[in-house]
């Protein structure tokens, strides 16, 4: 087979509703599946088109009938032709790769091949300097040197993307995970600057310090912001392939191994090993996770304690460990806790990349779904979010139907509180007919009634603590008829809604993030105040539906129709460093410059804790006396000690 190099612009490809219907009939149905679960329009089309760029292949390229070409994916994502062939085709190794307005797709008779196509783009919100630093542990010295040879900021990061693109095709030519050690390669680049309409080949790479020859690379610019890369190795099993463990200096627990996944991922899973042929391995270990590199939080279990995870008793077998609720970081670090001769490590995480649609809230804001004309009936359902704020209090989510059930989501002293109803039923006739005809007396009499009778079937949930802390933090509700699992930061509760019927019956409106008045079920009474990422109900992600839906839209697919208020999509809220202090252990304190020759002193702090006593402020005067606010016995006290130099006494 001849080798294939294939570029396709996604942009000038604007499909109708029936082309797209076409063109998902013809791929897998796992493949339709995942491409269904692209939150944005724009990567689910490129997705799709990658996936019939394949099916070209197998069929114009390697001569297999269309119903008989079958693609399956390794346990790191990467596609392969599952169907039975020959030995010739088995040696054909094929990658596609796709970013902003291009799909790409390299073929290769004989050798491995990984291809990548990246975009020259920032928007992060950090200037490029910043951004630099903050990605300075993926280049070596020598890599940012040539980055940084460029005078003006543009050329410095196509120079950047340039480098990212050759490093990401050969890691897929090599098929590893993405916690692959990106510094232990280094690119030599003869040639500055790509060009249009030209392919660049004389770009070699240095492997743990040394030239490696095996590999060659073809580089190119699609258009003036797009670059692509081809990394091709003629030896299938090459030193970076082969297995070698991370092995700490000293057996203690302060050790671990932090991986920088260069941005945010949805990490699903871990699998570990410990050294190959070895009694040198980890046989339980924490996780712990962060944004920065500083500050990280540590995985818990179901019951809130800290998970310690199962792992290997050999330094060959692979052991996997699934996450029920992903991880959602850019550092990741394994810290061994038990641990057999010594500790030695090898990992690989699993996941994706983690995109986010944000929505926030300012106390006065709400999103309002109509149901009324495709109202809720339902045995079953899926709400997942993540969330921040700074207040205790708010309501969430909150919606019922005019049969009684209700569902309402809520912050209550900064836990995580679920009502449901499946079972109110309407209020008896006798009880109808001594209403008010006064309309707002039969309304408020109304309410009463169903609140009255919904509180002997309404069932209770609550998870969580300290959900204030401005830190992002993980909901999901299932419910499978009658029974219920809430789980707010991977803590979980499994239980029994009360009551006697299955199904959830919700005619009326949907309120997200607030209520206009009060309702039947609700504690909390004001609204929520923060950040929502990422909402999805029943399998629709529902900030990008109510961001694009209009009236055309909300008829033609029968999906509920949005009323937006006061909200906006960004997230303005600071992260929980910048406002709070925690003190981790007794010895931890905080030393502040005084001022002296003061004639009053204000102390204003807000705090939590656990404790009963400690001091939260001390000051020593410079002549005699101090000033000191500490809790005893729970208790808050004051305590000002002012000596007088000439008789010795307070």
């Amino acid at each position: 087979m001849e080798n294939v190099r294939w570029a396709f612009n996604t942009r000038f490809w604007s499909p109708t509703k029936s082309d797209w219907m076409l063109a998902l009939s013809y791929i897998q149905p796992e493949e339709k599946e995942r491409i269904g679960k692209f939150v944005f329009k724009k990567d689910g089309k490129s997705s799709l088109a990658g996936r019939l760029m394949l099916r070209k292949l197998a069929t114009e390229k390697l001569g297999l009938p269309w119903a008989e070409a079958r693609f399956a994916r390794t346990d790191k994502g990467r596609p392969y032709l599952s169907t039975a062939v020959g030995e010739e085709l088995r040696k054909v190794d094929f990658n596609v790769s796709h970013q902003g307005d291009w799909v790409v797709l390299a073929a290769e008779n004989g050798k491995k091949v990984g291809v990548d196509v990246m975009k020259v783009e920032y928007a992060g919100g950090k200037d490029v300097k910043d951004f630099f630093h903050t990605m300075r542990r993926q280049f070596t010295e020598q890599e940012w040197m040539q980055i940084r040879s460029f005078s003006e900021e543009y050329d410095q990061l196509a120079s950047f993307y340039r480098h990212w693109c050759l490093k990401e095709g050969l890691v897929k030519a090599l098929g590893v995970g993405i916690g692959f050690e990106l510094r232990r390669v280094s690119f030599i680049l003869k040639t500055p600057v790509l060009s249009l309409n030209s392919i660049t080949q004389d770009t070699t790479v240095m492997i743990d310090g040394k030239l490696d020859r095996k590999w060659s690379f073809l580089e190119s610019m699609l258009d003036k912001n797009h670059s692509v890369a081809i990394a091709l190795n003629s030896e299938e099993s090459n030193k970076l392939a082969k297995t070698s463990a991370w092995t700490a200096r000293s057996a203690d627990y302060l050790q671990y191994l932090e991986v920088d996944l260069k941005e945010t991922k949805n990490i699903t899973a871990i699998a570990t090993q410990g050294r190959k042929d070895s009694d040198e391995y980890v046989t339980a270990y924490t996780i712990e996770f962060g944004q920065d590199g500083n500050l990280f939080s540590i995985v818990k279990g179901f019951d809130g304690s800290i998970w310690a995870f199962p792992g290997n008793k050999d330094g060959n077998t692979v052991v996997t460990n699934l996450l029920e609720t992903p991880i959602i970081a850019r550092y990741i670090r394994i810290k061994p806790t038990r641990w057999r001769d010594r500790i030695s490590l090898r990992m690989e995480l699993y996941g994706c990349p983690y995109k986010h649609d944000t929505v926030s809230f300012r106390g006065n804001s709400m999103v309002i779904m109509d149901l009324h004309r495709v109202p809720v009936a339902s045995l079953r359902d899926h709400i997942r979010f993540r969330f921040r704020t700074t207040h205790p209090d708010a309501m969430m989510m909150y919606s019922r139907g005019t049969q009684g059930d209700y569902l309402s989501l809520q912050l209550v002293q900064n836990k995580m509180v679920l009502n449901v109803n499946l079972g109110a039923s309407s209020p008896t006739t006798s009880q109808r007919s001594t209403r008010l005809a006064n309309s707002l007396d039969a309304a408020h009499s109304e309410f009463h009634d169903i609140q009255e009778f919904g509180s002997k079937v309404k069932s209770t949930f609550s998870v969580g603590s300290l959900l204030d802390d401005n830190s992002w933090h993980d909901v999901e509700i299932r419910r499978e008829q009658r029974n219920i699992t809430f789980l707010v930061d991977r803590v979980r509760i499994d239980d029994v809604i009360h009551g006697d019927f299955k199904r959830l019956d919700l005619n009326r409106e949907f309120y997200i993030g607030g209520v206009p008045n009060l309702q039947p079920g609700m504690v909390a009474r004001v609204n929520f105040t923060g950040c929502m990422e990422n909402l999805f109900i029943n399998g629709t992600a529902i900030i990008p539906e109510m961001r694009d839906a209009d009236d055309y839209y909300s008829y033609y697919y029968r999906r509920p129709k949005y009323s937006k208020i006061n909200i906006s999509s960004t997230c303005p809220y600071g992260d929980s460093s910048d406002l709070t202090m925690t003190f981790l252990k007794r010895e931890a304190h905080l030393r502040y410059p005084a001022f002296e020759d003061q004639r009053s002193i204000n102390v204003s702090v807000e705090f939590r804790t656990y404790e009963e006593s400690g001091v939260l402020i001390y000051h020593k005067f410079s002549n005699t006396g101090y000033f000191k606010l500490y809790l005893e016995d729970g208790k808050v006290k004051v305590v000002i000690l002012i000596k007088n130099p000439r008789q010795g006494c307070p």
